[in-house]
This record gives structure tokens, sequence and C-alpha cells, in this order.
């Protein structure tokens, strides 16, 4: 019973749907505008949702609460579901999660989120996945994230 019990659980969390509001915060603005081309953004990793999204909080104490998501805007991951999205997930997660991050925004795309090249300790965060290997699902941001 225990066993079918913890099959179930394991079942269920990994097949849950995103939690939509783990970056809860509103997107940062320039003023009025959207940050785009030539702005600037720091803070602290603290959630990671897939291979090439995840949570960002400019805010002290850093919290999932105070963060707004971020998508790579140079490296696309599988999805969760897909063969190497929950490797992608990870290793995003040992490198990022925790840690400050400097982003330059390109854009905001259809699902309210910043899409950005991101970097870690002056290293490129995409470059970094593809360093370690991580598999790339080929939709690149022109077709799927605007």
């Amino acid at each position: 019973m225990l066993r079918l019990t913890l099959t179930l659980m394991l079942i269920a969390a990994t097949t849950a749907p995103a939690i939509a509001d783990t970056c809860s915060a509103p997107l940062p603005k320039d003023g009025d505008r959207p940050l785009g081309g030539g702005d600037r953004l720091t803070g602290w990793v603290t959630y990671i949702i897939d291979g090439d999204s995840f949570c960002v909080s400019t805010s002290t104490p850093a919290t999932p609460q105070s963060s707004f998501e971020v998508r790579l805007g140079d490296f696309s991951a599988p999805e969760l579901d897909e063969p190497g999205g929950q490797e992608a997930k990870e290793a995003l997660s040992k490198l990022a999660l925790g840690q400050s991050v400097e982003c330059w925004p390109d854009d905001q795309d259809k699902l309210t989120r910043i899409v950005a090249v991101c970097m870690l300790c002056h290293e490129n965060i995409g470059n970094l996945l593809r360093a370690q290997g991580v598999r790339e699902s080929g939709r690149g941001i022109e077709h799927q994230w605007r």
C-alpha cells in the first residue's frame, strides 16, 4: 500500500501543471515602458520553472512572491514532458537557483514574462547549459515565444 501511495504521489508531482503564480510580482518597468533593449536588471533566482525559465527577485529578501518570470532568449530547452526536459530543469537549477544573475531583456512575450539573455558570474547561462550537454529543443524564440 505504501508503494502504491508513493507511486501515486510521484505521478501527481511530475504530471501536475506548472504553478501559474510561482512568480507573482509584476514585471519591472523603466518608468511607464516595459524593459527592453539596453536595459539591465540584476536579481536573485528564487525558483526554476523549467530548463529555460526561472523566477528573479530584485528585492530583499528574495522570495518567489517578490519574483517575476524570465525566459532565456538565447536557449530553448525541451518542455518538461519531452525527452531531456527534466534534465534541463535540473541542470538550470544546479547552476542558477539562489544565485545572483544579470539579465538584458530583449522583450516581453505573450505570456507576460521577460525574455532576456542572462549571465551568471559573467558567463552566459545559455552557453553554460550547452557546455554541460543540455539538450535544446530546436524551438527558437521566433517560433514560439513571441
